[in-house]
């Protein structure tokens, strides 16, 4: 993926292990919500004005432009495809590298759960934590699972669905 998410490939797992890093937190998100969100992201560099205001348009919850959709159906799901295999592959291979995953979904669903899970991972005490909302014009692609499907194209769910192999469906428990 991108120059800020780490590939799960042999040698980066045997530098995290040489620094002494065996135990990870492994953030992901279903391919599919994360090609959408990149889509709006994106966009944000005709409207850097919004951003510097800390306000997004509409349009990043509205239905995306085909072409732009279809653009990061093309080049971003495969490439965060692989990195999600990269990692599974990594994680069944490397038994001395303790890897707690957790998604995004559960992050939006019970985020008590998901930072409660997260510091006993890591053996941290548990400490209160203040869960706030999120203002929904400051959300890419909705703060709901499976809100990214609003908007796209039979076709699009088609394509963006026939890219995922069925072991990141079951792993992950995405729904097709």
């Amino acid at each position: 993926m991108g120059g800020w998410h780490l590939a799960g490939d042999k040698n980066n797992v045997e530098v995290l292990l040489h620094a002494g890093l065996n135990k990870i937190l492994l953030h992901v998100r279903d391919p599919r919500a994360s090609a959408l969100v990149n889509a709006r992201m994106r966009y944000f560099r005709d409207y850097p004005d919004l951003l510097k205001a800390g306000r997004y348009p509409k349009i990043f919850t509205a239905p995306m432009e085909n072409e732009t959709f279809d653009h990061r159906i093309d080049n971003f799901v495969r490439k965060a495809v692989i990195w999600l295999t990269t990692w599974l592959d990594a994680i069944e291979s490397c038994p001395r590298l303790n890897v707690l995953i957790r998604s995004h979904e559960e992050l939006v669903g019970d985020p008590h759960y998901y930072f409660a899970s997260v510091l006993d991972f890591y053996s941290i005490r548990p400490v209160p934590l203040q869960i706030t909302s999120m203002d929904e014009t400051l959300l890419f692609g909705g703060s709901e699972p499976g809100a990214w499907r609003q908007g796209i194209s039979a076709e699009q769910l088609h394509r963006l669905t026939a890219m995922i192999p069925p072991r990141l469906f079951t792993h992950f428990g995405w729904a097709n």
